[in-house]
């Protein structure tokens, strides 16, 4: 073509084939090789989350905050189904949330482009074992940090303050009641012996 425009049909040896379209670029070399002097930050907040329990109700709620500061809105759930990872839109999670009679863990992940080559992410493991955790990561620190902190204090809404703090302190509380077994012990074997 005369304005450069490049235009065909492809075809492999398999079959397949399709048509394509080449248009010319006006940039210069220069342009191309020059970059922003500033290198781009990537700010990441990780925060570790409680025990958590959740029903089906409020997972609706937790994945509707979650992409409140998200345009697009396409956040994925990651669940484990029959022993396999299971990923699929959160809205087609939550219209077949009724088959789910039972979740171990749940993995929620949203992201979009942010400013420059930067993406904004939040992602959010909530496991049965291990640390649960809210992770943001984007080219904002004031977003990251304020976002990782509003998911978090939402989601301690969920958390049970027993089982948080058994599983915090839970070596200490062993060592306590083997320290008392060791202390009690010769008692009861004599009081056992005498009797």
């Amino acid at each position: 073509m005369l304005d450069g425009t490049l235009r065909g049909k492809w075809v492999t040896e398999s079959g397949a084939g399709g048509i394509f379209q080449l248009f010319p670029h006006n940039i210069g070399i220069e342009q191309q090789v020059l970059k922003s002097e500033e290198p781009e930050q990537i700010h990441n907040r990780t925060l570790q989350l409680g025990s958590i329990r959740l029903f089906k109700a409020d997972l609706a709620d937790i994945v509707e905050m979650i992409q409140k500061d998200f345009t697009e809105k396409k956040q994925i759930i990651i669940y484990e189904r029959h022993g396999n990872e299971v990923t699929k839109w959160a809205t087609d999670f939550l219209k077949g949330i009724d088959e789910l009679s039972e979740l171990r863990s749940l993995k929620l992940f949203i992201q979009e482009p942010g400013k420059g080559s930067v993406n904004r992410s939040v992602n959010i493991e909530l496991l049965e074992t291990g640390d649960s955790t809210v992770r943001v990561s984007g080219p904002d620190a004031t977003w990251v940090v304020g976002k990782a902190e509003s998911v978090k204090k939402a989601l301690a809404f969920y958390e049970n303050p027993v089982i948080t703090n058994y599983r915090k302190h839970s070596s200490s509380i062993n060592g306590f009641i083997f320290i008392g077994m060791l202390i009690l012990m010769p008692r009861v074997f004599r009081d056992f012996c005498d009797g």
